[in-house]
C-alpha cells in the first residue's frame, strides 16, 4: 500500500556516513576545490569525456577553456591501501589519445589532474 513508506525508518544522514559512502569521489572533490579556489568556474564535463569543464570567467559569458579529467590516485606509500580502495589503474596511451582528441575537437585544453 502507498502509506507503507511513511512508516519506513531510515538511518540518520550524517557527514561521516556521506564520507564513507562517497570515499571513491574524494579525488574529484579535491580537484574541484583546488580549481574553484584558483578562480575557475566548473560544470559537468561528461559531454566532452571529462569530469569537469573549467571556465576562466562566468559560464554565461564565455566558453569552457579546459576539459578536466581526474585520474585515480595512487595508493599511499608505506601503507596497505588495498583494504581501503581498489588499486589505481594506469592511464593507457589509447585513453590519453582519446582524451586529447576529444578536447582538441572541442577547442579546449585537456587537463589531467
Amino acid at each position: 500500500e502507498c502509506s507503507d513508506w511513511r512508516e519506513a525508518s531510515l538511518p540518520p544522514l550524517t557527514a561521516e556516513a556521506l564520507r564513507e559512502r562517497h570515499a571513491e569521489r574524494r579525488p574529484q572533490v579535491r580537484v574541484f576545490r583546488a580549481l574553484w579556489d584558483a578562480g575557475c568556474y566548473l560544470s559537468c564535463g561528461l559531454k566532452f569525456g571529462g569530469d569537469f569543464l573549467a571556465y576562466t570567467d562566468d559560464p554565461m559569458r564565455c566558453h569552457a577553456a579546459a576539459v578536466v579529467t581526474v585520474l585515480p590516485a595512487p595508493p599511499p606509500a608505506g601503507r596497505d591501501a588495498s583494504a581501503t580502495r581498489p588499486p589505481a589503474s594506469p592511464l593507457r596511451a589509447v585513453q590519453l589519445g582519446c582524451l586529447s582528441r576529444m578536447a582538441a575537437g572541442a577547442r579546449k585544453l585537456a587537463l589531467l589532474a
